[in-house]
């Protein structure tokens, strides 16, 4: 029985409204700047980010032309009509990267009260040392 809430029953708008869980799962478009240690505009990029959610779960993973992350931990909190996704990640870069050093970093998104749009920023350590904002665009809307 509790696959099925796991999974599914958790999703139905009415027993969303009780458990006071949104639905954040989805394809999401990613814009995003880093700025170096002095914080200055280093880098602007863009990419996709694939939120897989069950009921206890929450997976993240992102993809840009130069990297892939994914969550390690991760976790929503209400703030009044909003939600804020925190999340800690691993990150690989792609062969032929010479900026990019794996590295693991933490990110918070700040979730509209609509779920079709989000806004953040992350920071990264153990191996880069940078930190940016990152605004997310639900790529399919959804009537969340």
């Amino acid at each position: 029985m509790f696959f099925v809430f796991d999974r599914f029953g958790w999703r139905w708008r009415g027993v969303r409204s009780a458990v006071g869980i949104p639905d954040v799962s989805g394809t999401w478009s990613l814009d995003g700047v880093s700025y170096d240690q002095d914080h200055q505009p280093k880098w602007q990029w863009s990419g996709q980010v694939e939120i897989t959610q069950k009921y206890e779960k929450i997976f993240v993973c992102l993809r840009t032309a130069q990297s892939g992350s994914h969550s390690i931990s991760a976790a929503l909190v209400p703030e009044g009509r909003r939600y804020r996704l925190i999340y800690s990640y691993r990150n690989q870069p792609k062969p032929g990267e010479p900026e990019l050093q794996a590295h693991i970093g933490h990110c918070e998104l700040l979730f509209e009260p609509d779920l079709q749009t989000a806004e953040g920023c992350y920071f990264n350590g153990g191996g880069r040392f940078t930190h940016g904002t990152m605004t997310l665009k639900r790529s399919v809307p959804d009537a969340a």
